[in-house]
C-alpha cells in the first residue's frame, strides 16, 4: 500500500494591533489641543485624539494644552495617573484592542504684580512693605510683589527711622495712608503705587512748598486707562512726587539753602505724556518756609 502525503499548509498569524484614544475634559468646545506619541503629533479641536495600528509596547507621550489652559491630570489605561508627558504601555489587562487615556485640563489663572515706588528718602534708607502678611524690605526705590491673583490686598508701609509716610498715590490719582488696600489688577494693568515719605518735623526743620500750574489733570493714551498726571521735584538729591494741581511739600533743615530741580515731564519718564512739558523755573535754591511756584509749558508753545 502506497503512502499518501498531504500538501503542506502555511498559516500566517497576524499579530494584533491596538488603538490609544486620548479623551479631554475641562476645555471649551473648539479649543485646539494636541498629543505627540513617539514623535507623531496629532491636533484636534474636537473630542478625541486617536492613535491606531500600535504594536504591543511602551510609548512616550506629550500633551499640549490649549492657550490659557494646563494639563491637570492624566489617567492611564491601567488606572495610574500621569502628567503632561510620560509613557503608556499597550496592551493592558484585560487586553482589549482599544486603550483609553483620559486627560483633564484646568484653566491657568492669570497673575499680576503690585509695585510700590518711593520718594523723599535719602539714598540707602531702608523701608518695607507688607502685603497680605508678606513683608519685603529694600534700600532701593521700589518694592514689587509678583504672582498675585485678581483681588483686593491689604498693605502696610514701614518708613525708616526719622521719617513717616505722607501719602500713598494710587493709579487713579486717589490717595491713601501708610496702611490700606489695593485692588489687583487696575483696569487690566498691574497697579503702581507711589509712596511719599517725609522727614518727621523737629524744632530745626521746616517746609519748602512747590506749587504747580500748567499740567493736565489726567493723561490718557489710546488703548490704555487714564492716569493722574504726576510731577516731581528733587531737593538735595532726594525725589518728591505729587499729582497735577497738588502741591509738593518737602521737610528740610532750617537756616540753610537747599538746591532743587523740577523734573521735565516727557513720554520717556511718564510713559503716557503725548508731548513734553518743561518747568519754569527748572532749578534753583530755596529755604524752609519758602513757596516755589512752578509753571509747566508744553513744548509746542
Amino acid at each position: 500500500m502506497s503512502a499518501i502525503f498531504s500538501p503542506a499548509v502555511e498559516i500566517t498569524v497576524t499579530p494584533p494591533t491596538y488603538t490609544l484614544v486620548f479623551t479631554p475634559a475641562g476645555i471649551p468646545s473648539g479649543a485646539e489641543w494636541s498629543v505627540t506619541l513617539n514623535g507623531q503629533t496629532k491636533s484636534s479641536t474636537s473630542y478625541e485624539i486617536e492613535f491606531s495600528g500600535l504594536s504591543p509596547g511602551t510609548y512616550n507621550y506629550s500633551i499640549q494644552a490649549p492657550s490659557g489652559y494646563q494639563v491637570a491630570s492624566v489617567t492611564l489605561p491601567n488606572g495610574s495617573t500621569g502628567g503632561a508627558s510620560g509613557s503608556v504601555t499597550v496592551p493592558t489587562p484585560p487586553y482589549g484592542t482599544t486603550e483609553d487615556v483620559n486627560v483633564t485640563f484646568s484653566q491657568v489663572q492669570q497673575t499680576y504684580s503690585a509695585e510700590f515706588t518711593e520718594g523723599g528718602l535719602p539714598s540707602g534708607a531702608e523701608w518695607s512693605v507688607t502685603l497680605d502678611g508678606q513683608t519685603r524690605s529694600t534700600t532701593s526705590y521700589e518694592v514689587t510683589f509678583g504672582g498675585l491673583l485678581a483681588g483686593t490686598y491689604n498693605y502696610s508701609i514701614t518708613p525708616p527711622s526719622g521719617y513717616e509716610v505722607e501719602s500713598v498715590t494710587f493709579p487713579d490719582g486717589s490717595t491713601g495712608g501708610a496702611s490700606g488696600s489695593v485692588t489687583v489688577p487696575f483696569q487690566g494693568y498691574n497697579p503702581g503705587l507711589y509712596v511719599q515719605f517725609k522727614m518727621i518735623p523737629t524744632a530745626t526743620t521746616g517746609t519748602i512748598t512747590f506749587v504747580e500750574d500748567g499740567l493736565p489733570s489726567q493723561t490718557c493714551m489710546e488703548g490704555e486707562p487714564c492716569y493722574a498726571t504726576g510731577w516731581s521735584v528733587e531737593v538735595d538729591g532726594a525725589t518728591y512726587s505729587g499729582t497735577a494741581g497738588s502741591p509738593i511739600k518737602v521737610t528740610v533743615t532750617t537756616g540753610v539753602s537747599h538746591t532743587y530741580r523740577v523734573n521735565t515731564i516727557t513720554s520717556s519718564n511718564s510713559m503716557r505724556m503725548p508731548v513734553p512739558y518743561y518747568p519754569r523755573p527748572a532749578s534753583g535754591t530755596a529755604t524752609a518756609g519758602q513757596t516755589v511756584n512752578v509753571t509747566y509749558i508744553p513744548s509746542q508753545y
